[in-house]
């Protein structure tokens, strides 16, 4: 089922935000994001003699789980970021979930449950399922749809008090707006860059004009590939879901009213502003 929408415009270049409820709308360019209960998708330019028109065809898609994985940075300790004495992973990734409820856009019209608490920003590649993943298959990059970036935010006092006392860490990293997320890329767009498994591509995030963090995808420890492997070993995968694919190093404090750019480079040439 579909539903199609003309918008009028000249020369429509948004990035703006819209929020209602599980929502999260996000337009951009030629195209449109939206997560929530239900995804929205396409965006196809018409022209009409002089005038022109934005159609954007909406389908109905599910977002089933958004998976986050920790630690995931070949070069620089995160866990010396984060003062909690981790070691690095080994031998498997350590990933969980995230509820639909801590997405928010790149603007600050979402409260944010933890304002008031020591919250640290974790940049993420982010790769969207572009298809069904049975259990125990192993499909890689080829079930990838789309990539974007977006922010891991983490109440990071309390994810070191849970932590001491062996407990999860689901009050640090699962809150609303904790889950910040950027526009996404068509993976043929990318194709037309960089081939897989995009090692060369890198991705980087400022904060009030301050270079904060910078990584590409071939420092992961655990590669994209093996992510998605790994994680259809254990459960199905579906079209919609999202899995963060661990940050860099560099993770450190950002404030209410604080602005950050977050950005692609070496592959792809986009930045997205936000603010908290």
């Amino acid at each position: 089922m579909s539903l199609s929408t003309f918008i009028p415009s000249n020369t429509l270049t948004l990035q703006s935000l819209y929020l209602s409820n599980a929502w999260v709308n996000i337009f951009r360019g030629e195209n449109i994001y939206c997560i929530g209960r239900w995804a929205c998708l396409g965006v196809e330019w018409m022209k009409e003699r002089t005038r022109t028109h934005k159609k954007l065809f909406f389908t109905e898609q599910r977002i089933w789980k958004i998976v986050v994985v920790i630690a995931n940075e070949m070069h620089g300790d995160i866990a010396a970021c984060f003062n909690l004495n981790n070691e690095p992973p080994k031998g498997e990734p350590i990933v969980f979930i995230k509820s639909l409820s801590s997405v928010r856009g790149l603007q600050g019209s979402t409260p944010l449950a933890a304002k008031k608490d020591e919250v640290h920003h974790e940049v993420e590649l982010v790769v969207e399922i572009g298809e069904t993943v049975s259990l125990n298959s192993s499909p890689g990059w080829k079930c990838v749809s789309r990539v974007g970036l977006g922010l891991d935010l983490t109440r990071r006092n309390k994810q070191k008090s849970l932590k001491d006392k062996g407990l999860p860490w689901t009050l640090a990293k699962n809150f609303e707006g904790a889950t910040v997320l950027g526009p996404m890329v068509s993976i043929r767009d990318l194709n037309e860059r960089l081939q897989p498994p995009y090692s060369d591509l890198e991705f980087a995030l400022t904060v009030n004009g301050e270079e904060k963090q910078r990584g590409s995808l071939g420092q992961m420890m655990f590669p994209v590939d093996t992510l998605i492997n790994f994680l259809a070993s254990y459960q199905t995968l579906y079209e919609g879901d999202l899995i963060f694919t661990g940050t860099p190093s560099g993770v450190g404090a950002i404030h209410c009213g604080d602005c950050f750019v977050m950005k692609w480079t070496n592959g792809l040439d986009a930045e997205y502003s936000g603010s908290l």
